[in-house]
């Protein structure tokens, strides 16, 4: 009686490895844009917090609105915050002082070497609302201010 050999071809093989190595191509750059869009939506959130928190005290101390509304005199208790930044594991946080177009706002940087791109957010003296706009400091920071704002990212009326 004959033992028939069992196992794989090279021919086999090479197509399995074929299949899964355009998997990782088609998927890995997907895989990339949600974690980046997820770090944005952590921004995002956080900064509502900090505009909300920050309208309060800018409304009660409008005249010493430097002095006494820092990140860490503000309703919202943020971990890891000093008086001018907050510091998490995807983003510096800075806090912009007023100038002649806008009452107050903050400065979100990818917490990276690249520093790929930073969402600034500030309170407008004209009309009173609130606008963020994505400022690419990278050619990979473009496409990722495209995945995390959309087409408008360097409108004036921001995203």
């Amino acid at each position: 009686m004959r033992l028939k050999k069992q196992g794989f071809t090279l021919i086999e093989l090479l197509v399995v490895v074929l299949i899964i190595g355009i998997l990782t191509a088609v998927g890995v750059p997907q895989y990339l844009k949600a974690v980046e869009k997820a770090r944005a939506a952590e921004a995002m959130q956080l900064m509502g917090v900090l505009k909300d928190s920050m309208a309060i005290c800018f409304s009660v101390y409008q005249t010493q609105y430097e002095t006494k509304c820092t990140f860490t005199n503000l309703e919202a208790n943020i971990s890891g915050a000093t008086a001018e930044e907050i510091l998490t594991d995807s983003f510096r946080i800075t806090r912009l002082p007023g100038d002649a177009d806008s009452y107050y706002g903050f400065k979100f940087e990818r917490n990276n070497s690249a520093k790929d791109y930073s969402i600034i957010g500030k309170k407008r003296r004209s009309d009173g609302s609130f606008i963020r706009n994505c400022v690419p400091n990278t050619e990979k920071g473009k496409a990722l201010c495209r995945v995390v704002a959309g087409r408008n990212y360097a409108t004036e009326d921001g995203f």
